[in-house]
């Protein structure tokens, strides 16, 4: 339990992260475009202009798009994923009657060039060339809008507010100190602050933990309330980092964690596969529930007894991938198809890894996907059981026997 005379300690905390060790702050927290008073003015002119013109013709594109995802809470995976895309490793939530603040401690802090992406649509194009980032439409920071009217930004030389979705004001009209870190805060709408309150409250107690999985930079989530507090964290063992142990305050969950930087049309991406451990780690176990992760979790069920992650092109709300034989999306439906073919290798080199780790038991076997009937109903499982079946069926000694050794199949 906290209370509210600490109710800022998990922000000083994450301030405190903020400082480098192996190079000077100074040189680690510089926006690579610092802004320039006439740049901010200019944009301020511009998107009044526009947002004028929108009203005029009776324009709400703004509004659909910021009512594009399904969920009201959404927004929480949108701060966490661009958090993760700046290199945040910790971040912290912070809920009051009125607000949601939400602060991480990425060394890379907001430029003119950000807060021009965040207050527009679709203009994002530094994350549209990163493979690997998570967030490449320029449209999830817009999920905000389902609790608030007017988010406001913290970070190096900036202190806006962005109005009419378009517009990012100075907040109070002022030219801020120099701050080292990166805030967001969420005003809530004042006709829905106790039930948007209630609401955030039980996501955040309820933070689904498989969040922190595959994600490259983000370790620990904090969060907390004025009367509770709740801590999210990916541990990884010292002497082999591929042992990784998610905690939340009430549960642990244990994953042996493989990864793989392969290469498509010219872009490194990193696949990964997740098998869950029995808490003595000595037993590989299927897991509960195995959707689809593009880094969080997709609404696709894979029907596999493991997790799986892959950079795939996903619909804008992340929510499935785009598949389909679409001229527009040729480039993504190649993406997604070799990005298949390409879990199934790994999936084959983690069998030969287990043997070596004499992990490859029974239990394994029934983990791996070898259920024919789920190939029909699922769009990743058939490419996963066409090479565990060749590999299998290979003279490879990969099958548990009686005498609790390992042979080879007869074909």
């Amino acid at each position: 339990m906290t209370t509210n005379s600490n109710a800022s300690a998990i922000a000083k905390e994450v301030q405190a992260n903020i400082q480098g060790d192996a190079i000077a702050p100074h040189l680690l927290l510089q926006p690579t475009h610092p802004p320039t008073v006439d740049e901010l003015d200019n944009l301020i002119k511009d998107r009044g202009e526009k947002v004028r013109l929108m009203k005029k013709d009776g324009d709400n594109s703004h509004k659909l798009l910021a009512d594009l995802y399904g969920s009201p809470t959404h927004f929480i995976t949108e701060l966490l994923q661009n958090a993760e895309d700046e290199g945040a490793n910790n971040v912290s939530f912070i809920l009051t009657d009125t607000e949601l603040i939400f602060e991480h401690d990425a060394k890379k802090l907001f430029d003119f060039s950000d807060i021009r992406a965040i207050s527009n649509f679709g203009d994002n194009h530094e994350k549209k060339e990163k493979a690997n980032a998570i967030g490449r439409f320029g449209i999830g920071f817009k999920s905000v809008y389902s609790i608030t009217d007017n988010p406001r930004i913290v970070s190096a030389s900036f202190d806006v507010t962005i109005r009419d979705y378009n517009i990012p004001e100075r907040t109070n009209g002022h030219v801020p100190e120099y701050f080292k870190g990166t805030k967001i805060i969420l005003p809530f709408k004042t006709q829905m602050r106790g039930k948007t309150k209630e609401l955030l409250t039980k996501e955040l107690q309820d933070l689904n933990l498989h969040y922190l999985l595959f994600l490259t930079n983000i370790a620990s989530i904090k969060w907390e309330t004025s009367d509770d507090s709740g801590h999210y964290e990916r541990v990884a063992n010292r002497k082999d980092r591929r042992f990784i142990t998610l905690k939340s305050p009430n549960k642990e969950i244990k994953y042996f964690l493989l990864d793989k930087s392969i290469q498509i049309d010219r872009k490194k991406l990193l696949i990964k596969i997740a098998f869950q451990l029995s808490n003595d780690r000595k037993s590989i176990i299927a897991c509960e529930k195995s959707p689809l992760f593009v880094f969080f979790p997709t609404k696709i069920e894979t029907n596999l007894k493991f997790l799986v992650h892959a950079p795939f092109y996903t619909t804008p709300a992340r929510e499935n991938i785009q598949e389909g034989d679409s001229l527009i999306n040729i480039e993504a439906d190649h993406r997604n198809e070799e990005l298949k073919l390409e879990l199934g290798k790994l999936l084959v080199e983690s069998l030969i890894l287990f043997k070596n780790l004499k992990l490859l038991s029974v239990e394994l076997l029934n983990v791996l996907p070898i259920d024919k009937e789920n190939c029909k109903r699922s769009i990743v499982y058939n490419e996963l059981f066409e090479a565990v079946k060749t590999e299998l069926k290979s003279n490879k000694q990969l099958l548990p026997n009686a005498n609790g050794g390992l042979s080879a199949s007869n074909g």
